[in-house]
């Protein structure tokens, strides 16, 4: 159900921020990067209350090493891309690839970055 969330998580992300560098530019592209990743962190909180982690302040440095990165790296990604007047659907492909990259990258470093819980 976590996995599940992520997902569609990270593919509206990489919808939504291809819309925004298209119809706001650069900066609604990251003031999107910013907010989604204050709401990864807020619901983090209460997800782990749900769960019963051991430690709340371990479980939201988790969550935030593992999608963090698939956050970022599409925001860089589109602020990089150099196809003025392109658009959203244009630039679907660019987030998508910058959401897997970095879903990969959060997962490396939460798995060997991190160590043990």
């Amino acid at each position: 159900m976590i996995f599940l969330s992520i997902v569609i998580l990270l593919v509206a992300y990489s919808m939504a921020a291809s819309w925004a560098v298209s119809h706001g530019g650069l900066h609604r592209l990251w003031l999107m990067g910013s907010a989604t990743l204050l709401l990864i962190a807020v619901a983090a909180v209460p997800r782990g209350m749900y769960y019963g982690v051991p430690s709340l302040a371990r479980w939201l440095l988790y969550a935030m090493t593992f999608t963090g990165p698939a956050v970022i790296v599409p925001t860089v990604l589109l602020s990089f891309s150099k196809a003025p007047g392109t658009t959203w659907a244009g630039r679907l492909p660019v987030a998508v690839i910058g959401v897997c990259i970095g879903i990969l990258c959060g997962w490396v470093l939460a798995v060997f970055g991190m160590g043990r819980w």
